[in-house]
């Protein structure tokens, strides 16, 4: 069995010590939450219509003044349009100040139809807004979330494209 050169263990352990670190001044959190859906007026690749309910669970990575949120989405039977499920993946980075939450995500949809066919959407972004609240030693947040498909559609903001969301996450 051939030796790793001693510069490669080095950085490695180096990586691991900052990891370490760096860990130990952040935390963690698990989320889990509920979006309601709008019909969306410009971005008509989505398989959801008005009221329409996805469940989420994620992991949350915080900073001070910033985290990571990656988590999925799961719609069980979304609107009318023979699609069966919907499954989300996604990342958001969130800024928080107090009380304020306001942030700016990637996200790509698995929709299964009733017929047995499935397909990826292409992916997509969403901005959100919120606020934050805690209740009994856990994060209530209350958020607001615009999905877009591309960058020059923004300028179609329309208020009836907004879909909103509650999360309760448990930090550790």
């Amino acid at each position: 069995m051939k030796k790793a050169p001693v510069p490669i263990v080095a950085v490695v352990i180096l990586a691991l010590l900052f990891l370490t670190v760096r860990v130990s001044f952040a935390e963690g959190a698990f989320g889990a939450g509920v979006r309601r859906h709008a019909q969306h007026s410009v971005f008509e690749d989505l398989p959801f219509d008005d009221g329409d309910l996805s469940y989420g669970i994620a992991y949350e990575y915080h900073d001070k003044k910033a985290y990571w949120q990656l988590g999925v989405g799961y719609a069980p039977q979304p609107g009318t349009n023979g699609v069966d499920y919907v499954v989300t993946p996604q990342l958001n980075l969130i800024v928080k100040d107090r009380v304020w939450r306001a942030g700016i995500g990637v996200l790509d949809s698995y929709v299964e139809m009733e017929d047995g066919e499935n397909d990826w959407t292409d992916v997509y972004f969403q901005f959100l807004t919120g606020i934050h609240l805690p209740v009994f030693g856990m994060d209530f947040d209350v958020l607001a979330f615009y999905p877009f498909a591309e960058w020059g559609d923004i300028s179609d903001f329309d208020f009836d494209d907004i879909d909103y969301g509650a999360w309760l996450t448990f930090s550790f």
